[in-house]
């Protein structure tokens, strides 16, 4: 009787499995009359969905990325997300272009929310793997650059990332760094009264101060490894100082630039945090140093977060 029960339990296991067949490589997955999308390799997975390189009605030269999702749940507040990309952000050069968002797509025999994007090869956790220390802190300033460039663009549209990690900042062939996965962005919640909360309590909510932190750590493990990814200020203080001594000096000025804007990010205080965030920040510019920090009372008159006049996009 023991091994029928198991018999049977295995055939009802076998026949979800055949009703939940969800999308693979080699399959095509037919989004409207005239197109469809290949699929050749899978480029990774998360909690929402997987993601795979596709080809456009199998032509070899017209490859992209295409996300499918496990399910339905809470997809119109995500699909919400990207298409503010694609509809608002389609000029702005900081986020990975987003073409088409499919809310259901048949796929054998079951439908599935699918968005098409732009295809790019590397992200910053793959990219550190391929530099050497001093690379990391030569091309580190432009990342810092760039990313806090679509923060700003967020926060003018009174959104936030929320998710901002190694895996979420993509690389263009042209030098150009990018956010990618808006799973989890959506309209932030920052008033004036935030900043006198608890920093804990601050953190819990969807904002620019959230991302400016997140920026900092996902810096931290593309300067130090993984050993740093999540970690704090005191634990990037530390790394900074037993770095300093191994380097050569005609690293040693930019060295120190990144560190007093990696450590601002990840500062308790959020309105040292952001207005860490909000310096002119000009690597080109040696002699400058540091440049200068954004006056408090002008911080607070932007708590409505509208994008500041260093960053014109």
């Amino acid at each position: 009787m023991g091994i029928l029960k198991n018999l049977l339990f295995l055939g009802v296991l076998f026949c979800a499995a055949d009703l939940y067949a969800f999308p693979e490589v080699g399959d095509v997955v037919r989004v409207s009359d005239g197109l469809n999308y290949k699929i050749v390799s899978e480029l990774g997975s998360g909690a929402y969905g997987r993601v795979f390189k596709a080809q456009m009605n199998t032509r070899q030269d017209s490859e992209i990325a295409i996300k499918i999702f496990f399910s339905n749940k809470d997809i119109e507040s995500i699909f919400s997300n990207y298409e503010f990309v694609r509809d608002k952000a389609h000029d702005a050069p900081y986020f990975v272009k987003i073409y088409s968002t499919y809310r259901a797509v048949n796929v054998n025999g079951q439908t599935f929310p699918i968005i098409a994007m732009e295809k790019l090869d590397k992200d910053l956790w793959q990219l550190s793997k391929d530099l050497n220390l001093e690379q990391r802190i030569e091309i580190a300033p432009k990342i810092i650059e760039d990313i806090l460039r679509a923060i700003a663009f967020l926060a003018k549209h009174k959104r936030a990332h929320s998710d901002i990690r190694m895996e979420n900042i993509m690389c263009r062939g042209s030098g150009q760094f990018l956010l990618n996965d808006f799973d989890l962005s959506g309209p932030s919640e920052p008033t004036i009264l935030d900043y006198f909360l608890d920093p804990e309590l601050v953190d819990e909510r969807p904002g620019i101060e959230r991302d400016v932190y997140n920026l900092g750590q996902a810096m931290l493990g593309f300067l130090f490894g993984e050993a740093y990814l999540d970690r704090d200020l005191e634990h990037a203080v530390q790394a900074f100082e037993r770095t300093r001594s191994k380097l050569e000096s005609r690293y040693l000025l930019r060295f120190d630039l990144l560190r007093a804007y990696i450590t601002g990010f990840l500062h308790a205080v959020p309105q040292v945090r952001i207005s860490s965030a909000l310096e002119e920040f000009d690597p080109r510019n040696a002699n400058k140093g540091i440049g200068r920090l954004i006056d408090y009372t002008y911080l607070f008159r932007m708590t409505n977060l509208t994008c500041p006049d260093l960053f014109p996009l």
